[in-house]
């Protein structure tokens, strides 16, 4: 484990590897991982899409169009619901905020966890060095 200061008054204790979390929140941490990877949640993943989409009409490809079509709308879906699917990957790492235990792993509860971290001073900066240095673990392996 490893703590994480969070401006000045929040302290998150956070799993150091993807190997120490609990089977849950393992499963949690694959399922967003594979979203933010497949469907993303930005505007480069929107344009990524498209790319995509046009190769694929170009080729006369429909099936993989259709598919394609298909992670464009998810990835729409996800941008206009404010899911930030890295954010969400990085709840899964969350021991403990301020001493208190993290044991409600629900999507609902990680968004108002995100909420609650971003009043605190969470910027997007720490979950993409935290997430980095994560994989970088997990990559070994």
């Amino acid at each position: 484990m490893k703590e994480i200061q969070v401006g000045d008054n929040c302290v998150l204790k956070i799993y150091a590897t993807a190997q120490e979390l609990p089977l849950d929140r393992y499963t949690k941490l694959q399922k967003y991982s594979l979203l933010e990877v497949g469907i993303g949640n930005t505007i480069e993943s929107v344009a990524n899409h498209f790319q995509k989409l046009h190769q694929f009409v170009a080729n006369d490809m429909k099936e993989d169009a259709l598919l394609e079509a298909e992670n464009l709308h998810y990835n729409f879906y996800s941008i206009l619901q404010e899911v930030n699917y890295s954010s969400m990957a990085f709840c899964c790492f969350i021991h403990s905020i301020n001493g208190t235990k993290v044991d409600d792993m629900s999507e609902e509860n990680l968004k108002v966890i995100l909420k609650d971290l971003t009043e605190y001073g969470l910027a997007q900066g720490i979950i993409d060095k935290e997430n980095e240095s994560i994989k970088k673990k997990f990559s070994t392996i």
